[in-house]
């Protein structure tokens, strides 16, 4: 039998560097908002904005976190992300059971911020 699989959350959004992705990780992560964020890239963005098709080098991180605390992930990133229109996408995805048990535990907003 097939152990049951349970909602967790993913946030996507893209940074100018890989320092500025690696800073931003990492405070999600210390501010317990994400158990987890990988970084991939460099990537290429081809995107139209003011009217121009615009092609950048892009850094890509993938967060992962609980329904619970999402708004606050999102508010947060919101206020420190460098782009004055950030990319921040949230998806639903279903985890096993073990991988969202230790999610929970990573973003419990209750332990304390170390």
């Amino acid at each position: 039998m097939t152990a049951p699989l349970v909602t967790i959350e993913e946030v996507r959004t893209t940074l100018p560097t890989q320092a500025a992705a690696e800073e931003l990780a990492a405070a999600l992560v210390e501010q317990r908002l994400a158990a987890c964020v990988q970084i991939s890239g460099p990537i290429s963005s081809i995107y139209r904005w003011h009217g121009s098709v615009n092609k950048d080098q892009e850094f890509s991180l993938c967060c992962k976190t609980t329904a619970s605390r999402l708004p606050q992930l999102v508010d947060y990133l919101t206020a420190h992300h460098p782009y004055k229109l950030p990319e921040i996408l949230a998806l639903s995805l279903r985890a096993s059971n073990e991988y969202a048990h230790w999610l929970r535990d990573q973003v419990d907003a209750t332990k304390p911020i170390t």
